[in-house]
């Protein structure tokens, strides 16, 4: 395999250690790929503005919606992970915890190819809400 040069950056994946620690590798595309659940867009130039309103999608307005309308959403995840540039193919699965008919919780499971090797991770819309709550 190809030696790919994923750069580095501060491991932050839900948020930075004490030592504020390098990441690189697959756990760097990991780690940005999560991100991309927490957010809907990024800062970019006047330039890029279409491209940074479409850069990821915050799992977390999933919640409360009924569950029937839960299923396009891993095609619009997989769309939006698959943009970045290191990933060659993604598939994204969702578990989701109901109650009342509304989804109140939802484990995603994240499997792909890189350029580098295979990715997976898990998680769920609670960690990543907890995750931000805790650190405000």
């Amino acid at each position: 395999m190809a030696d790919i040069d994923y750069g580095t950056d501060i491991y932050c994946k839900l948020d930075t250690d004490d030592t504020f620690s390098d990441v690189t590798g697959i756990p760097l595309l990991e780690q940005d790929l999560l991100h991309r659940l927490m957010n809907d867009e990024v800062l970019s130039s006047e330039e890029d503005a279409e491209a940074a309103s479409s850069w990821g999608y915050d799992v977390r307005h999933l919640l409360g919606l009924p569950v029937q309308r839960l299923p396009p959403f891993r095609a619009i995840i997989a769309d939006r992970l698959s943009q970045d540039d290191r990933v060659e193919s993604i598939s994204v699965e969702f578990t989701p915890s109901v109650k009342d008919g509304a989804i109140e919780d939802v484990i995603i499971e994240v499997s792909g190819e890189s350029k580098d090797g295979p990715f997976d991770f898990t998680t769920s819309i609670s960690e990543l809400t907890l995750s931000r709550l805790e650190n405000l």
